[in-house]
């Protein structure tokens, strides 16, 4: 973390993806957002690096003007949010998800999920139904894109020797290499979604 002197050390996006998690006053009066967010890092690949969730001091995050934050809006009275004030959230978790816990954290994760699957998903309703029958759903879909994504790049030299240059197909491979790291971190956030979703028994409807 950078030093005071530094502050604020956190730019804000616009909060449409869930970069503003939420937001806490300590015992000792001292004011806190969990935030995440992308910075740029000198020889790190593609220079952007993902950050958080992380709780800062609220003073330590810089928002852009002229921009809204639904986040920070719906929690100005200064409250926390209901669940989440505490307790870290879990390794790999996606900061488009609100905190397990949190109200309509689940909706959340809901939203999230279906993203990771075609769009077409989105048409059958056991899906939001049962938010563990989707985290599965997902898993799978991860598993193979991802073997998909390794079979595509230790074929596509051959495959596309015949029809394309050396620095095309190496650029095919570096496309590879990028989906093949945010596939991985995907499936780290599917599986610590669906972990709390196990631990939640509104998750797992009983049997009617």
């Amino acid at each position: 973390m950078r030093s005071m002197t530094d502050l604020p050390a956190v730019r804000l996006p616009p909060d449409n993806a869930g970069q503003l998690h939420a937001r806490r006053i300590l015992p000792d009066g001292t004011r806190q957002v969990c935030v995440s967010w992308v910075e740029t890092e000198k020889g790190w690949t593609g220079g952007l690096v993902e950050r958080g969730p992380e709780w800062l001091a609220e003073d330590q995050v810089e928002y852009l003007p002229g921009q809204r934050y639904p986040a920070y809006e719906q929690f100005a009275d200064g409250t926390a949010d209901a669940g989440a004030q505490d307790a870290p959230l879990p390794p790999a978790w996606p900061p488009q998800v609100r905190p397990p816990g949190a109200p309509d954290w689940q909706a959340s994760a809901v939203a999230w999920l279906l993203e990771a699957l075609p769009p077409d998903f989105r048409a059958h309703p056991v899906l939001r139904d049962f938010p563990l029958a989707l985290a599965w759903m997902a898993t799978r879909h991860t598993e193979f894109a991802t073997d998909a994504a390794r079979a595509g790049y230790r074929s596509a030299a051959i495959d596309l020797k015949p029809h394309l240059s050396a620095e095309a197909i190496e650029r095919v491979h570096d496309t590879y290499r990028a989906e093949g790291r945010r596939l991985v971190e995907l499936a780290r956030a599917i599986d610590a979604v669906t972990r709390e979703l196990m631990r939640d028994p509104g998750a797992i409807p009983s049997h009617r």
